[in-house]
């Protein structure tokens, strides 16, 4: 995609994408909410939408709040996605803010 939009339209963001898988009630869910909001990052997706708001104190909310709002006091995944490598079978995230002394990482 990021080739073709490269291509087609030079000079544009990356494209957004939509993120709601179902589930949102149950764990597989929130996993697929948060893993994808980590691949967006990595990948340069510049804005993500969802069909609709996660019903709250499910587990798709608590999927956004691992990178909006980690903490319950307003820490979230800053601006620039970093490469991060972690064992087989585990998904691994990081990202800094723009003057690249604070980073911050969810798995």
């Amino acid at each position: 995609m990021k080739e073709w939009v490269a291509s087609n339209y030079p000079g544009r963001e990356s494209p957004s994408a939509n993120g709601n898988f179902g589930a949102e009630k149950h764990m597989s869910g929130g996993l697929a909410v948060a893993e994808v909001l980590g691949r967006f990052g990595q990948q340069g997706v510049t804005s993500a939408f969802y069909w609709t708001a996660p019903p709250e104190g499910s587990a798709a909310f608590h999927g956004f709040l691992a990178f909006r709002n980690y903490d319950g006091k307003g820490a979230h995944f800053l601006d620039w996605s970093v490469p991060a490598t972690g064992a087989d079978n585990l998904s691994l995230f990081a990202s800094r803010d723009d003057s690249g002394e604070r980073f911050t990482r969810c798995s």
